[in-house]
């Protein structure tokens, strides 16, 4: 099972170009079934650095810590629990939907 975070992209504000919003990603795969999660954090200042970086300075590497040090450890390890969880009722469903002609 693999778990990987993306950035899909960035909210900046057009006059200064200061990143203020990351919308991410949560994708987890079993091999043969795929669960997502999207969110986004509010960037009010870079954690890492105490200048905020502008949108033209900004990477992935860089937007990818700022969004490991917004959601804390707990708030991913639930949130892989919750994938684990889903992609299992995936693999063995207890549940079924069905038309009714």
């Amino acid at each position: 099972m693999t778990h990987t975070w993306n950035i899909e992209r960035v909210q900046y504000h057009l006059v200064t170009g200061r990143i203020s919003h990351l919308h991410w990603m949560l994708s987890s795969t079993d091999g043969s079934n795929t669960v997502k999660t999207h969110g986004s954090v509010k960037l009010l200042y870079a954690m890492t650095d105490p200048v905020e970086i502008p949108f033209a300075g900004g990477t992935v590497e860089i937007a990818r810590n700022w969004l490991e040090e917004r959601l804390s450890s707990g708030e991913q390890a639930k949130l892989i629990e919750r994938h684990v969880e889903r992609l299992a009722e995936k693999a063995t469903p207890t549940t079924d939907i069905a038309a009714i002609s």
